[in-house]
């Protein structure tokens, strides 16, 4: 395959790409897999977002669900994923030794691998848009001044500087890779310097590129409810090689018994009936 990742893009436009490419490359006899654990192929579309409209119904009933678990299932029944559970000391060292040879994540994965998870693993890394629907996201970080503050005037101007300026807001993406919600900071010349953990990808270009294009996702204050449900929906369908539709089904129904309560404090809020 080759090593450089525009190349290997080219390579993998769909999900089905992916798996036929991963073939190649899984090797679980001397302990290489192709991605750490298949979950992560739903998880990404469903990371803290899209799990109701915007009339705060329960979405995930839909053909992109049933695709992404379809391409999860076949990852862990082919025995593609190592099965290991992020954040934990063995994902560390299999990220370490080269045993996990693709993992999703946000672009602050990369700040992460630098800092404490991986550094010694330099220019050994490169990173290519998730399949098909290359626009995602996972994670975000959110500022609020409470009404406890003493000085809410102080407060409001520092979460100005560090949101609303993009020289602020580039000074922590070139630090810690957390990529800037603010729209100008992307054209910075930054954007187009080669990173050198990354073998010298211009990595911030490529995540620029594809938020430049991102459409809306649909956030709610109870997505994290609904996520945890929608996760152990999840887990036993992959755990115990469960049908896809009433994996589905199973999802809307535990979402639904999580959060019918509170989803309708949330309509009021609202202002809709």
């Amino acid at each position: 395959m080759p090593s450089d990742p525009a190349k290997l893009a080219k390579l993998i436009r769909t999900w089905d790409d992916y798996i036929q490419l991963g073939k190649k490359v899984n090797d679980p006899k001397n302990q290489v897999w192709w991605i750490d654990n298949a979950r992560a192929v739903p998880y990404i579309y469903y990371s803290h977002k899209n799990f109701f409209d915007r009339k705060m119904n329960i979405a995930v009933d839909n053909a992109t669900t049933r695709r992404v678990l379809a391409i999860a299932q076949k990852l862990r029944n082919d025995g593609m994923d190592a099965k290991t559970s992020a954040w934990t000391d063995e994902w560390y060292t299999m990220l370490n030794q080269g045993r996990i040879a693709t993992t999703i994540s946000g672009c602050w994965f990369g700040g992460f691998l630098k800092s404490w998870i991986a550094k010694d693993t330099v220019g050994k890394w490169g990173i290519i848009p998730i399949p098909e629907q290359p626009l995602q996201n996972w994670g975000g970080s959110f500022l609020a001044v409470t009404k406890q503050s003493a000085n809410p005037e102080a407060a409001w101007k520092f979460v100005e500087y560090l949101c609303a300026d993009a020289k602020a807001e580039n000074t922590i993406m070139k630090t810690v890779d957390y990529f800037p919600a603010l729209i100008p900071a992307w054209k910075d010349a930054l954007y187009d310097e080669p990173d050198p953990f990354f073998g010298g990808q211009k990595t911030r270009r490529v995540w620029a590129d594809v938020a430049s294009s991102q459409g809306p996702f649909v956030v709610t204050p109870l997505d994290s409810v609904a996520e945890n449900a929608f996760n152990i929906e999840l887990d036993k369908f992959l755990d115990q090689n469960l049908d896809i539709p009433s994996t589905v089904k199973a999802m809307v129904d535990a979402i639904d018994t999580k959060t019918k309560a509170d989803r309708k404090v949330v309509l009021q809020l609202m202002g809709n009936k």
